[in-house]
C-alpha cells in the first residue's frame, strides 16, 4: 500500500512537471502591458483577491485537520506535518487515506488547466461556482477544483481503506476547506 501511494505521488509530480513544461512552451512571452487592462480595474471590480504570497493555506487546514480526516473516515496521523512542498498541505492518515489541499503553480491560470492534469472525467461542482469541477481521477483520488479569493484551490481526497470517497463526502470536505480558507484570508 505504501509503495502504491508513493508511486501515485511520483506520478502526480511527474505529470505536474510535464504540464508546467507544456504551459511554458505554449504560453509565449507576456509583456507587462498584457496585464494592464485587468490591473487597471479597482479591486472591488475584480472581486476580493488575496495575493498568492499572502494567501494563508496550511495554518487554515491545520485548524480543521482532525475534522477533515474524520469526515473522510480515517484517523489523522498527528506525527506527520500538514505542510507539503510549495503551496500544498496534507492531512495524512495513520494507516491509509489523505487529503491534499493545494494552490497550483502560478502558470496554471484556469480551473480547466488544473483539471486537465488528472486522468478521469470532470463534472461541474456548482456548489463552488460556475467553473468549479469535480474530477473523478483514477486510483480512488477525486479532486474538487475551484477558485477562492483569486486563487485556484485543488482539494484531493483518498481513502484507500474503503475505496474512493463518494461525491457527497468529497464535496463536504471541499466545503470545509473553502470555509476555513475564506475565514483565514478574509480578515
Amino acid at each position: 500500500m505504501k509503495l502504491q501511494r508513493l508511486w501515485n505521488e511520483v506520478r502526480f509530480l511527474a505529470s505536474m512537471v510535464v504540464m508546467v513544461a507544456l504551459v511554458q512552451s505554449c504560453a509565449g512571452e507576456r509583456s507587462a502591458s498584457d496585464d494592464e487592462p485587468e490591473m487597471a480595474q479597482p479591486p472591488a471590480a475584480r472581486g476580493d483577491v488575496v495575493a498568492r504570497a499572502d494567501f494563508v493555506l496550511c495554518p487554515a487546514i491545520q485548524g480543521i485537520a482532525d475534522d477533515l480526516a474524520a469526515r473522510v473516515g480515517f484517523q489523522r496521523d498527528p506525527e506527520r506535518s500538514i505542510d507539503g512542498i510549495g503551496a500544498e498541505c496534507f492531512v495524512r492518515g495513520m494507516e491509509f487515506g489523505w487529503i491534499r489541499v493545494a494552490i497550483p503553480p502560478a502558470m496554471v491560470r484556469t480551473i480547466g488547466m488544473q483539471a486537465e492534469g488528472y486522468e478521469g472525467p470532470s463534472t461541474p461542482a456548482p456548489e463552488f461556482g460556475e467553473n468549479a469541477v469535480l474530477v473523478n481521477a483514477q486510483l480512488q483520488q477525486p479532486h474538487v477544483i475551484f477558485e477562492l479569493l483569486g486563487q485556484i484551490i485543488d482539494v484531493g481526497v483518498e481513502h484507500s481503506g474503503t475505496g474512493a470517497p463518494d461525491r457527497a463526502t468529497v464535496i463536504t470536505v471541499a466545503e470545509m476547506v473553502r470555509d476555513a480558507l475564506r475565514g483565514e484570508n478574509s480578515g
